[in-house]
């Protein structure tokens, strides 16, 4: 289970160039607990301005650090959550007297992707955010992704678009040893970190699982994922892998424990499913902080000098 965060301040890098003057004041502001603050000053009295870009994009910074902890720290989350979901489902001796199904049990229903127009034409005038099989890696670590802005028919945007629950699954690509069926989770964190609704790519399907099925139909899915099973269900022959879908989700054995059992795996993971994006958002804002006060400190204007190292 996630444990709080002790709490933190978090300090901005302030690099002090002797030959650059600052002449605004600046103040460090505490911000809010954080399970990857740092303090990260850097001092020179040697350089000149013709040398501070260099140092600015060479030193090491907050920003960069906290992002690296940030995915180490939910990388460790990741593994929690699936370590219970084997101890709980895979390995549990109770297992025997359980139900076999297939997914296809546990999904009310699936949504096909949309890539649409690049630009407003004709009915194509719903902007979207188009989450691609490229992006599933960044929103499963849970970071905001670079998802292109598409434009969707509106009867279009009604049947597919994505909701917190959903899991978004790719279905075309892959690599010789990269199977296809790779999945992240879309939670309202990630809907609310954008200003316009959110599809898949139609290389990508959506499942929408039964009610207080969602982190279990996750988890059981990278649980297969890990152990190659998608390879197994793969045609193609141009390059592209395809993933038979729905030959997956109909045929593949999968043990269903009862519900209790599901709801309480649920309650149990979704603290730390939850810190995984909240700790993805965290680092989306140091990032912007970096951005924002970075030039103004490189461009002298903000002062630094009393700030007591």
């Amino acid at each position: 289970m996630a444990s709080s965060a002790p709490p933190a301040i978090l300090a901005l890098i302030v690099y002090k160039i002797s030959k650059i003057t600052l002449t605004n004041s600046f103040t460090l502001l505490p911000m809010a607990s954080s399970p990857f603050a740092f303090i990260t000053i850097l001092t020179t009295d040697t350089v000149n301005k013709t040398t501070s870009d260099e140092i600015a994009i060479g030193a090491t910074n907050p920003c960069t650090a906290s992002q690296n902890t940030s995915s180490m720290v939910n990388n460790n989350l990741e593994q929690q959550a699936q370590a219970l979901f084997k101890e709980w489902f895979i390995d549990n001796p109770e297992n025997i007297c359980w139900s076999t199904g297939t997914f296809r049990e546990l999904i009310q229903s699936t949504l096909n992707g949309d890539w649409g127009k690049e630009t407003p034409t004709g009915n194509n005038i719903e902007k979207v955010y188009c989450i691609r099989g490229a992006d599933i890696p960044e929103v499963k670590a849970g970071n905001k992704g670079k998802m292109p802005t598409r434009y969707i028919l509106p009867k279009n945007l009604a049947n597919k678009k994505l909701e917190a629950g959903d899991i978004v699954v790719e279905i075309s690509g892959g690599s010789p040893t990269q199977s296809t069926g790779r999945c992240t989770a879309i939670t309202q964190s990630l809907l609310d970190r954008y200003d316009s609704s959110m599809v898949c790519t139609n290389f990508c399907k959506a499942i929408k699982p039964k009610n207080g099925y969602s982190l279990f139909v996750y988890y059981y899915w990278q649980y297969l994922y890990e152990k190659s099973v998608f390879f197994s269900y793969e045609n193609g022959t141009t390059g592209i892998k395809n993933l038979d879908f729905t030959g997956f989700i109909e045929t593949e054995p999968i043990i269903v424990p009862p519900f209790d059992k599901v709801q309480a795996f649920d309650d149990y993971c979704k603290s730390i499913f939850n810190q995984v994006f909240a700790n993805g958002k965290q680092s989306e804002q140091l990032t912007s902080l970096r951005d924002t006060l970075l030039p103004r400190l490189m461009f002298g204007e903000l002062d630094v000098s009393n700030i007591d190292i």
